[in-house]
């Protein structure tokens, strides 16, 4: 009951004090009044612009069961000694899932309320509180201005000259797709066998009536084939997988018949890119079957790949039967035999070593790293079928396998007694196989692919519910999917969220990627009121700098295309794949993580991004770190960190090393102290002790392979950071809550070329500083909080 309570109470909290009594007890009764007063104000802006309509399509598909779920029937069911504590905790959550989701519907129809009427607001103009009807209140406020005004043209995407949709697809479609009946191509492949030419035949169907007989999960591939295949009898032209996968498909005597996305959909036309993307959910659930062409495992992709090394070929008679060495099912079912709780004998160790084996290779496919696919495997409502090397298992053969592995590996002790084993029990032949696959894995590598992860009624312990499936987790689970087509980051998400919250994502081809990155950066910070993604993702501004583009958006826009900075925040000298970057050495920084009790706002407009923070000092020396070519690397690297310190206390006025902290004797080089918080910073290491000179040496090597290059900066107090972009003096350090990482802020320009004061700036560069040198939590608690207008 008291928990229940408090929800009620934190609920009437957070109310904008304008809503009146109607308004709270509203909220109190449930969504559906709240909502039908959204649906009103969208129903009269889709008449207006037909940009809402994506908005208006989410709130049709709100779940029927919440609609009338008041916090009454909470408190009753908790009363109700007939409901189990499951089913009082799935009323709260249904509750509180109602209003997230209208949370997130008022939050995009104001985003997009501003952006259509092009209307500015100011801090004291935004939303009150983070609860959903100090939202609605903002929403009615511009729903009533945006009565004066007209609908600014949209912004289309211009694709620079030569340059085209899809180079690979050029097919003259004889016919559209039928937009209102959900009709669909599917791909009818031909009978052939060996080198004959792969020829097909387009038909039509009716996604809800007729079906789809299969559906094909694959990666596209870059390289086009330089044989065309016959599609309707003209050619069409392929990427080389595609048409290797076609020349494996097809059946000697019969046709087949497959829903091909590169084939099926016309890909040099957005409008039918867009809906039928929108139509992908259902294209995958109600197919009969789906087949995941895994290819072959090799990839050239990969730097230091060499299958030949990393998968040793099994020697012959190996387990002492000729199973197959990809033959999951098989191989599986034979080390299910066995005992585990034992000692493991010679030949448990060899099914052991050929089934981890067989699963690793397929985990390094490169299917599994790709966005689309996530979906393509989670929505079959029967297991996909997993074509690889010759050999076909369905998905949940490979979950299983996944699983016997995993329960194997949790009797820690005594799986780590037999590793410490094998080598008297299995030989030096097998020995090799088992060191060369501890070799194969980059980081990341080999954990629960989301593709199994997000598929229904599994048993591992992933996450699950709304909650874990609201945009903001999607996009960190899959910062290190790639997407050949970046827009498709965003648009393959949304049949992996509730309905109507996938619903919020505008899937449209002919949107420019930056403002799909700017509306998905808002929606975040939005709802999580937090800067969560930039422990995972770095600014759309530093990739184009990096790049050599320049940027004309928002400065806060988050770069989504892709991130692996979270395998990078250690330095393991052992594996060159891995090594540390400055990207990833702020995601696991601690300085910015800390427990003030002034949190404020965060809310982001098209333009501007409104969110609590305090201006630590402003810069006052700036220099590149240079690469490190003495041969005594320690040498050069404590003359370098010295040289830092010496400016250093030169800015603040001290004839003597400051008691800043822990220092360190430079090891025999001139007897210099360098500090310690310097040393570990220029390094990018996190530890709190440094380890031993020998480890040193590799640790320096690969922290100044990252940063040559990179601007370090000291402040007026004497603060030393390094910035992920170009700085100047004059620009502030500054720490906003919930950043994993501090900003560094410039004064921007009004529209009108005057300054727009200290309290209207862009971010020019995220940064970490040396930890160490000040208690930062002190030092914030007693600075003011500003409300920052970041543009």
């Amino acid at each position: 009951m008291g928990s229940v309570l408090e929800l009620k109470d934190s609920l009437v909290a957070h109310l904008n004090p304008r809503n009146t009594p109607d308004d709270i007890e509203a909220s109190l009764r449930g969504p559906r009044g709240t909502l039908d007063s959204v649906r009103i104000i969208l129903q009269e802006l889709c008449s207006r612009d037909d940009r809402f309509t994506f908005i208006y399509s989410s709130l049709e598909e709100f779940p029927a069961e919440l609609l009338d779920l008041t916090i009454s029937d909470t408190l009753i069911s908790a009363r109700n000694d007939a409901d189990t504590g499951w089913e009082r905790k799935q009323h709260r959550r249904d509750f509180r899932d109602g209003w997230i989701f209208i949370s997130e519907i008022i939050n995009s129809t104001i985003f997009e309320l501003l952006h259509v009427f092009d209307i500015d607001i100011t801090p004291e103009q935004g939303p009150k509180g983070p609860a959903p009807l100090a939202h609605l209140e903002l929403l009615r406020d511009l729903y009533e201005k945006s009565k004066g005004l007209k609908p600014q043209p949209a912004v289309r995407r211009v694709l620079e000259s030569g340059q085209t949709e899809r180079a690979e697809n050029r097919h003259p479609y004889s016919t559209s797709l039928d937009t209102t009946t959900g009709e669909v191509r599917v791909l009818e492949i031909l009978p052939g066998t060996g080198k004959d030419p792969v020829e097909c035949h387009l038909t039509m169907r009716k996604l809800y009536g007729d079906g789809i007989p299969e559906a094909l999960s694959y990666v596209w591939g870059k390289e086009i084939s330089d044989e065309p295949i016959v599609v309707d009898q003209v050619p069409f032209i392929v990427t080389k997988n595609l048409h290797r996968i076609l020349r494996g498909l097809r059946h000697p005597d019969t046709a087949r018949t497959v829903w091909i996305d590169a084939i099926c959909i016309n890909q040099s036309d957005p409008g039918e890119r867009t809906h039928q993307v929108r139509l992908m959910r259902d294209i995958y659930s109600k197919a009969k079957c789906t087949i995941i062409w895994l290819g072959d495992g090799r990839r050239s992709d990969l730097p230091h790949y060499q299958e030949e090394a990393l998968y040793r070929p099994l020697p012959h008679g190996f387990g002492g039967t000729s199973i197959g060495e990809y033959d999951l099912p098989a191989i599986l079912e034979r080390c299910q035999k066995y005992p585990v709780d034992i000692d493991w004998n010679k030949e448990q160790w060899e099914w052991w070593i050929t089934l981890e084996r067989c699963v690793n290779h397929l985990m390094l496919c490169e299917w599994w790293e790709r966005t689309w696919t996530i979906q393509e495997a989670a929505l079959p409502s029967q297991a996909p079928m997993l074509l690889f090397r010759g050999n076909s298992f369905s998905l949940d053969d490979f979950t299983s396998a996944m699983g016997f592995m995993s329960n194997i590996r949790s009797s820690k002790e005594h799986f780590l007694k037999q590793l410490n084993n094998r080598h008297r029990v299995i030989g030096y032949e097998a020995d090799q196989i088992v060191y060369s696959m501890t070799n194969a894995w980059p980081s990341g590598l080999g954990q629960i692919p989301l593709a199994i992860a997000f598929r229904p009624g599994l048993s591992i312990d992933v996450p699950s519910g709304p909650r874990s499936r609201i945009i903001t987790v999607l996009l960190a689970l899959t910062a290190t999917c790639r997407a050949s087509n970046p827009l498709d980051k965003i648009f393959a998400l949304e049949s992996l969220l509730p309905s109507c919250m996938g619903r919020l994502i505008c899937v449209d081809y002919d949107q420019d990627c930056d403002i799909l990155f700017r509306d998905t950066t808002a929606r975040s910070y939005n709802y999580v009121r937090t800067f969560l993604l930039l422990k995972t993702f770095v600014l759309l501004f530093e990739s184009k700098l990096r790049a050599g583009e320049t940027h004309t958006g928002p400065s806060w826009v988050i770069d989504f295309t892709y991130s692996d900075a979270a395998h990078h925040h250690d330095n393991p000298t052992d594996n060159t794949l891995n090594r540390v970057t400055l990207d990833g050495f702020l995601t696991s920084s601690k300085e910015p993580y800390l427990q003030c009790e002034q949190f404020g706002i965060i809310f982001a407009t098209p333009k501007v991004l409104f969110c609590a923070g305090c201006y630590i000092d402003y810069i006052c020396f700036i220099g590149s770190i240079p690469k490190i070519d003495d041969p005594d690397i320690m040498r050069g690297f404590y003359n370098f960190v010295g040289g830092v310190q010496q400016a250093r206390n030169l800015i603040i006025d001290l004839s003597k090393l400051e008691n800043t902290g822990s220092t360190e004797e430079a090891h025999g080089h001139a007897n210099k102290l360098v500090s310690i918080p310097l040393l570990k910073l220029f390094s990018l290491q996190t530890d709190e002790i440094l380890p031993e000179r020998s480890s040193m040496e590799g640790l320096i090597k690969d922290g100044n392979r990252a940063l040559v290059g990179k601007m370090y900066f000291i402040t007026k107090q004497g603060y030393v950071g390094i910035a992920t972009a170009p700085v100047a003096c004059g620009d502030y350090l500054t720490w906003a809550p919930g950043a994993p990482c501090y900003f560094i802020l410039r004064g921007a320009e009004d529209q009108n070329g005057t300054s727009g004061g200290r309290y209207k700036s862009r971010i020019v560069a995220r940064a970490g500083i040396a930890d160490g040198l000040v208690d930062m939590k002190t030092l914030i608690d007693s600075l003011p909080v500003h409300v920052l207008q970041i543009v």
